[in-house]
């Protein structure tokens, strides 16, 4: 892996077969959280890059807070 901090890139150095070969085998995580606060906090929780709102609807924010 190449990280250039200075151009903000991460690199792999992988071929196109073994990237092919990973997603294809790639499988989601499973959590343990089917209630409690951590998956209320993930049922209620926007993306990290809109400022990771917590409310109803916040995945469908549009608006960016941290802009403010």
């Amino acid at each position: 892996m190449v990280i250039d901090a200075l151009k903000g890139a991460i690199d792999v150095e992988l071929s196109e077969d073994q990237l092919a070969a990973r997603r294809k085998a790639w499988k989601p995580r499973l959590n343990d959280f089917g209630s409690g606060a951590l998956w209320r906090y993930a049922q209620t929780v926007g993306s990290a890059a809109k400022g990771a709102v917590t409310q109803p609807g916040a995945r469908a924010e549009r608006h960016v807070y941290a802009d403010i």
